[in-house]
């Protein structure tokens, strides 16, 4: 099992080189790093025994990151959870297949909230996507839980 960061530049200090997470097995961690990761910080992860794979020179290769981790850790399928510039890029690049929502009967107002998709200001415009829903089943506390395929992306 692997825990995949992105980490563009390099600068998660990490303590170990393996994730708990409840009662489920360690996971190795993998970061994914573009070129702007310093050296230093590369011979940190290997003194810390982390793997790690490059994928771009300023900006996350999406396609790039998905190729090294599949040829590399023999990761076939991710489960993309890191915020909406991460996701949106997945889904831009043609690698998302599955929308899988939760929604649960609260709110809080803020405005400062994290988003499901969100394009960076550097990226180009890209076309909506579409997508259908498959499955639909409800949770505890009137929670949804919503699973769509994706219809359309910019690579499909």
């Amino acid at each position: 099992m692997h825990y995949v960061s992105v980490d563009a530049s390099g600068r998660i200090g990490w303590e170990s080189n393996t994730l708990k997470y409840k009662d489920r097995p360690a996971a190795h961690i993998v970061e994914v790093l573009t070129e702007k990761a310093s050296n230093a910080y590369r011979a940190f992860l290997r003194r810390m025994n982390i793997s790690y794979i490059v994928a771009g020179e300023d900006q996350l290769d999406c396609q790039l990151a998905a190729e090294k981790l599949k040829a590399l850790f023999k990761i076939e399928t991710l489960m993309l959870s890191g915020g909406g510039f991460i996701n949106w890029s997945f889904l831009q690049a043609g690698l998302v297949d599955e929308l899988s929502l939760v929604i649960a009967p609260l709110a809080d107002g803020e405005n400062k909230t994290p988003t499901l998709f969100e394009k960076s200001d550097f990226l180009p415009a890209a076309a909506p996507v579409e997508f259908t829903l498959t499955h639909v089943d409800k949770g505890l506390g009137d929670s949804l839980w919503l699973r769509y395929k994706v219809i359309n992306t910019s690579r499909a």
